[in-house]
Parts: structure tokens; sequence; C-alpha cells
């Protein structure tokens, strides 16, 4: 399972990614989140929020692959919306531009996070025993 969260600072809104099988996002936090899971509507992502909370799932993400990337900027515009309804801004043909902009920071940010490499596991040296004697030449 990979999770990964960004804080959005002008509507103070959190949003929650998580990259994982259904089942086990279905387990660990759809309930919490709201999330009504009906298999048959669900393709390659789902998002459901809640009071300035937003969780998207989706089962696997690869940088460069075009189908994730177009699923999560999907994803992140209910997103944008829902956090916008959130704070009373209705987004309508002479005011889209904070939907807009909601999204890009989002989908920028995530993708960030997303493609940077893991960080390596720091190897644990085991200490010399303060008995043991260097081996003679």
């Amino acid at each position: 399972m990979s999770k990964y969260t960004i804080k959005e600072p002008i509507y103070s809104s959190i949003l929650h990614l998580f990259i994982e099988p259904l089942e086990a996002f279905r387990v660990r936090y759809a309930k919490a989140a709201g999330c009504l899971l009906d298999a048959k509507d669900i393709a390659l992502g789902l998002t459901c929020g809640v009071d300035g909370q937003c969780w998207i799932w989706m089962p696997s993400f690869k940088p460069n692959n075009i189908e994730h990337l177009v699923t999560l900027s999907h994803e992140i515009i209910h997103y944008a919306l829902d956090t916008l309804i959130w704070k009373g801004i209705h987004t309508t043909e002479s005011n889209h531009e904070p939907l807009t902009y909601l999204h890009d920071w989002a989908f920028g940010s995530l993708l960030k996070k997303l493609k940077k490499p893991p960080r390596p596991k720091k190897e644990v040296k085991a200490k010399k025993s303060s008995k043991e004697k260097p081996p003679k030449k």
C-alpha cells in the first residue's frame, strides 16, 4: 500500500491518495471516508470526501502510464469540486478559475510526491565488540 497526503493551504482541505487493492482500501478507509463502494461503478479510481477531507483510491499508479495520469487528473477534479462546494464557491461559466487552479496545484503536488524515488533504507552496521581485536598481519 502507498499513501500520499497533501494539505491545501488556501481552502484548508486535505487530500489523501491511496494506491492499493480495492479490498484493502475498503477494509481500512472506505467506511471512515464515507465512501460507498459498489464494484460495478468503480473502474480505475474512486474519490469520496467529507468536510474538507478527500480520499482518492487507485489500484495502481505508474507516472509514465497515460491511463493512470488521466485517472488521477479525473479524480482530482472530483476533489477540487468537492472542496469548492464545501467552501461555498460555485463553479460556473464565468467563475471556473478556482477549479482550474486547485486542480493544477493538487495534480502537480501529487505528481511531485509520486515521482520521487523511494528513500533508500539505511543500512544498520553491526557494532564491534570492545573485546574484538583486529586480525594480525
